[in-house]
C-alpha cells in the first residue's frame, strides 16, 4: 500500500498500520507563520508550513495548535485549508501549507505553539539516533499591542530539508521576507519536544560524535585548517557548516538526518528604542551524504557603504570547479523597490557552463536611506553529469547600508535591556508590582494605558527599587505600564483578571 492511499483511508485504518509501521513516525521539518489580517480586529491567520516522510501511512498535520489564549484546536479537523504536494528526486517528502484563522479578544504577547507525534527516525544529533518517539514541537511569539499597530511574522522562502556533503561547505539561509520592513535577528536554539522542553541528548551538527575515524575533527572544516564549526549569522539568517562529518547511520541508506532550530526575531524601532515584537521558528532537517562533489562556489563584496544617488557596481563569478553547469539564483527587498530597483544583466533561468559573471548594479535614490541595511541573498546550484550524485549548492548574502555600523539588534544586549524592568505578577487580580534591576536608575513617572491607549493611572515617584499598587478596581483586560526615569521610558504590558 502507497502512502498517498493510506492517508485518505479512515483513522481506523491509518490506525491499524500505524501499529504494522513501528517506524511509521514521519514529522522531518516545520515552521509556523502568523499574518494579520484586520486593521480593526484581532484577527489572525496562521500558517504551519510542515515537511514529512512519504515513508509512513500517517499524514502530517493532525496535531494541536494552541493560540496562547487558552483556544486551541486540532489543525486536522479545523484547518481553514490544508494542502500538501510531493518533493525530491524520489517523492521521498511531502510538504504540507495548512491555514487557520483565530480571533483574540485583547492585546497582549501570545505564545502560540504547534505539537504532534513524532519526529521521523534515525535523526542522528536527537536522541543518539532514536529519533522515532521524539514529539515535534513548534512555537511563535505573536505581540498584539496599540502602540506598535498590526504586525505579521516574516516568511520564509526557502524550504526547510537541505541537504550537504561529507567534508564540503554545507551553507543555507531561509530567505525571509517582512511585508512591513521590520529588522529580524536570527539565532540557533535547541529544537523543542514540548513546551519548555528541549529534545534528549541533542547534539549540535558540528560535535565531534559525528567525526568518525580516520576523519579527523581537528582538521574537520572544508580546507583541512581547523575544526569544524556550525554557526548562524544574527544579521543575514546565512546558516554556515564548515564543514560536515562522515557519519553516515540511516537504515534507509548511505545518508545521516540532522535537526536544527533558529529563531527569525522581529525587532522595531518605536519612539528610537528597538523592541522585540514577536519571533518564528523554523526546526529543520539536513541530509548529509558521503558523495564526492566539486562545489560551486562565488565570492561576495564587503558590506558596501551606500550613498544617496551614488551607483553600486559589482561583477560576482559564479563557477563550478567541476566544470558541472550551474543556476544562479537571488532574492531580497532590493530587487523588489516600486522605484529605482537593483537591476542584474541577464540571468539565465536553467543551468549553464559556468563561468557565469553578473553584473549587479543599483542607485539609491533618497528615499531608499534608512537604518537597517539591505541584503541581497545569493544561491548558485551545480548540475552533475552523474544521475547518481546530488546537486550542491552554496548561499551568502551581500550586505549594503547606509551607515557603516547598520543600526540593528544582532546579539543578546537588547534582551538585557527589557530584563532590566520586572513586573509582576503577571496576570494579575489584585496588585501589581515592578523593579529596575539597575537600582541606579531612579523612576519618575509611573503611567498605566488600557488597550485603547487611553490614560487610566498615573503617579509621580521619588524611590528605587520595589514599588507596588493596588489595581483591584481595575476592568479586566489588557494594559501597558509605562516607567520613566531621567534618561529612559521603560514599557511592559500586563493583563488584569
Amino acid at each position: 500500500m502507497n502512502a498517498e492511499l493510506a492517508k485518505r483511508l479512515c483513522p481506523c485504518l491509518i490506525l491499524m498500520f500505524s501499529s504494522i509501521f513501528s517506524h511509521a513516525t514521519h514529522i522531518r521539518a516545520a515552521e509556523l507563520a502568523y499574518r494579520s489580517i484586520s486593521d480593526q480586529f484581532y484577527i489572525y491567520e496562521f500558517t504551519l508550513t510542515g515537511y514529512a516522510d512519504t515513508g509512513s501511512p500517517v499524514r502530517f498535520g493532525d496535531g494541536i495548535i494552541d493560540f496562547g489564549d487558552g483556544q486551541s484546536a486540532n489543525l486536522g479537523d479545523e484547518a481553514n485549508s490544508y494542502h500538501y504536494e510531493l518533493l525530491g528526486e524520489n517523492n521521498e517528502t511531502e510538504r504540507y501549507l495548512i491555514k487557520i484563522i483565530h480571533t483574540y479578544v485583547a492585546s497582549g504577547q501570545y505564545t502560540v505553539s504547534y505539537h504532534e507525534p513524532n519526529r521521523n527516525d534515525e535523526i542522528v544529533n536527537i536522541n543518539k539516533g532514536n529519533s522515532v518517539q521524539t514529539t515535534f514541537h513548534l512555537e511563535a511569539s505573536l505581540v498584539i499591542d496599540p502602540f506598535i499597530g498590526p504586525n505579521s511574522s516574516p516568511v520564509l522562502n526557502s524550504f526547510a530539508i537541505d541537504r550537504g556533503f561529507s567534508g564540503k561547505i554545507f551553507s543555507h539561509n531561509p530567505w525571509a521576507w517582512d511585508t512591513e520592513g521590520d529588522s529580524l535577528v536570527y539565532r540557533l536554539l535547541t529544537p523543542l519536544q514540548d513546551q519548555g522542553q528541549e529534545v534528549p541528548n541533542f547534539e549540535l551538527p558540528d560535535d565531534p560524535d559525528f567525526y568518525i575515524p580516520p576523519f579527523n575533527y581537528n582538521s574537520g572544516n572544508e580546507d583541512g585548517s581547523g575544526p569544524a564549526v556550525f554557526e548562524i549569522d544574527p544579521l543575514t539568517g546565512d546558516l554556515w557548516w564548515d564543514a560536515p562529518g562522515n557519519l553516515f547511520q540511516n537504515s534507509q541508506g548511505e545518508y545521516s538526518e540532522y535537526n536544527v532550530a533558529f529563531l527569525v526575531e522581529e525587532w522595531r524601532k518605536v519612539e528610537g528604542t528597538w523592541r522585540r515584537i514577536g519571533h518564528i521558528t523554523r526546526d529543520m532537517q539536513i541530509i548529509i551524504t558521503g558523495q564526492e562533489i566539486s562545489r560551486p562556489d562565488f565570492q561576495i563584496p564587503g558590506e558596501t557603504l551606500l550613498f544617496e544617488s551614488e551607483t553600486v557596481q559589482e561583477t560576482i563569478t559564479f563557477k563550478d570547479p567541476g566544470g558541472d553547469p550551474i543556476k544562479v539564483e537571488f532574492f531580497g527587498e532590493v530587487f523588489e523597490l516600486t522605484s529605482n530597483p537593483m537591476t542584474i544583466n541577464t540571468v539565465p533561468e536553467d543551468f549553464v557552463s559556468g563561468p557565469l559573471a553578473l553584473t549587479f548594479e543599483w542607485t539609491p535614490l533618497p528615499e531608499h536611506a534608512r537604518d537597517r541595511p539591505y541584503f541581497v541573498h545569493l544561491k548558485i546550484t551545480d548540475d552533475p553529469a552523474d544521475p547518481e550524485v546530488r546537486p550542491a549548492v552554496t548561499y551568502k548574502t551581500w550586505i549594503l547600508s547606509f551607515s557603516e555600523l547598520p543600526d540593528v539588534i544582532t546579539s543578546l544586549p537588547g534582551e538585557q535591556e527589557e530584563t532590566e524592568f520586572l513586573l509582576y505578577p503577571n496576570p494579575t487580580t489584585d496588585w501589581l508590582a515592578w523593579r529596575l534591576e539597575r537600582n541606579d536608575r531612579e523612576i519618575r513617572n509611573l503611567t498605566i494605558y488600557n488597550s485603547l491607549g487611553q490614560q487610566t493611572f498615573s503617579a509621580e515617584l521619588t524611590s528605587y527599587g520595589v514599588r507596588e499598587i493596588d489595581i483591584s478596581r481595575f476592568p479586566s483586560g489588557w494594559y501597558l505600564v509605562e516607567l520613566a526615569t531621567d534618561t529612559k521610558l521603560y514599557r511592559k504590558p500586563f493583563i488584569k483578571k
